[in-house]
């Protein structure tokens, strides 16, 4: 799994100039880079312990720790990986002997638990913007209502 992110995100970077950011980073500030490392790994962290939390009484401790760090690695590698990812450590856990209706429940407020913080900053940083509060672009239309499909 590892060598298959190493090579897409290789691709990735020669395709998308993405290879400029490694020059970024190492031209940058150590403690910047650190504190943005170290709220890396307490968001995952948080995410495979509250992972931990919700499924934790259906597996070992330390398979619940690692299939959450998975979802976790998933979430972040794979388009759509929440859903996708979430799905597939339910699934597993069904296989452990989990009930249907149970996985669902708890899968749901799982998802709730991880994406309702960002719903929140986005939708308070969405508001200060539009009324004014913060500095850019102060369209109403853009900053606080969802945007419409075309």
């Amino acid at each position: 799994m590892a060598l298959l992110a190493l090579v897409v995100t290789a691709a990735l970077a020669s395709v998308s100039g993405a290879a400029k950011i490694g020059t970024r980073l190492t031209s940058g500030t150590t403690g910047v880079a650190d504190l943005a490392a170290a709220f890396e790994l307490m968001a995952t962290l948080g995410f495979a312990a509250t992972f931990q939390l919700i499924f934790g009484e259906w597996l070992p401790k330390h398979t619940s720790l690692r299939l959450g760090m998975t979802v976790c690695a998933a979430t972040i590698l794979v388009p759509a990986g929440g859903l996708l990812a979430i799905g597939a450590g339910a699934r597993a856990l069904r296989r452990r002997g989990m009930p249907p209706a149970k996985t669902r429940a708890r899968a749901i407020a799982f998802l709730l638990i991880t994406n309702a913080p960002n719903a929140i900053v986005l939708g308070v940083l969405g508001v200060a913007l539009g009324a004014g509060l913060l500095d850019g672009r102060t369209c109403w239309a853009l900053t606080i209502l969802p945007p419409r499909s075309r």
